[in-house]
């Protein structure tokens, strides 16, 4: 099935092997969505919950929750991920909850994520997500981000379709250097190269 991934309700594993993924599409007038634990970068299920509104988020490597939805007999699960029913983030927008989890704690109306050299980055939600770089008093905004954070220590950003990294300096960005340009490359249909053995939830092993 053909669907618009919502990243707002999707999540990676700490170690990033398995991705869960909320899908939606339309089906002649009707709105359905799904969602699935698989292996990433690939969409191939190893869990699979259909007419499951919420996404969900991972709880360690092997262990996650999908939000707001029972399963059902047409769900399937397998043995190398196991879903913890009842584990829901404190907050009711899993995304923000990812935030809170991730180290970005929050404060007067922001989330913060300390950077180096006493810079933060401080990350707005709402209609839309913006990102400045915050030290004391100081505040460059970067309306052209489209996500930040810190990776080992190192700033990194998303703009125009590229991902970015600089030092930061004392009172300002560094030189920007693109660790890659993803523009211009188109979608490939490529076989997930695993297979997996399925089940009904609860069923025995």
């Amino acid at each position: 099935m053909r669907g618009r991934i919502e990243s707002p309700f999707c999540d990676l594993s700490p170690s990033g092997r398995h991705v869960i993924i909320y899908r939606a599409s339309k089906y002649r007038i009707e709105q359905i969505g799904w969602t699935v634990v698989s292996r990433a970068p690939y969409l191939k299920a190893v869990a699979y919950y259909p007419d499951c509104w919420s996404g969900g988020w991972f709880l360690d490597d092997k262990r996650y929750a999908i939000l707001q939805a029972l399963p059902t007999r047409q769900s399937r699960e397998c043995d190398e991920v196991r879903r913890i029913a009842g584990e829901y983030p404190r907050t009711s927008r899993l995304y923000l909850a990812r935030l809170l989890r991730d180290g970005w704690p929050l404060r007067e109306g922001h989330f913060h994520k300390p950077a180096a050299r006493g810079w933060e980055i401080r990350q707005t939600v709402g209609l839309y997500r913006t990102y400045a770089l915050v030290r004391g008093d100081l505040v460059h905004e970067k309306g052209g981000w489209d996500w930040a954070d810190m990776d080992r220590g190192r700033l990194a950003w998303a703009a125009q379709g590229k991902l970015w990294t600089a030092a930061l300096a004392g009172h300002a960005l560094g030189e920007a250097l693109c660790l890659h340009d993803f523009n211009g490359m188109p979608f490939q249909a490529l076989k997930a190269p695993y297979d997996v053995r399925q089940k009904p939830p609860n069923a025995p092993k």
